[in-house]
């Protein structure tokens, strides 16, 4: 069995850092570019601000609490089928 040279670099960090920048930017243009849509959101749907704003705080809390239990959802032996 062969090893590789000590200066080979593992290429799941490469994996890690693309997924970290991948999320990065979604999270980031999803959550917090929130504030440039306001006020054309509310022209649109003609809520105000407060059920707007009531509508994202919802949003988060319910990603929030339902996050940890979707992290354990799917069985170890069943990923590769999921992953296809």
């Amino acid at each position: 069995m062969r090893t590789p040279p000590a200066s080979a670099v593992f290429h799941g960090w490469k994996i890690i850092g693309v997924s970290f920048l991948a999320l990065f930017v979604s999270v980031g243009f999803g959550f917090y570019s929130f504030g440039a849509f306001f006020v054309a959101l509310t022209a649109e749907f003609g809520g105000g601000r407060t059920g707007l704003g009531i509508g994202l705080a919802l949003f988060g809390i319910t990603n929030g609490l339902v996050a940890p239990f979707l992290g354990h959802a799917p069985p170890p032996s069943s990923v590769s089928a999921w992953v296809g």
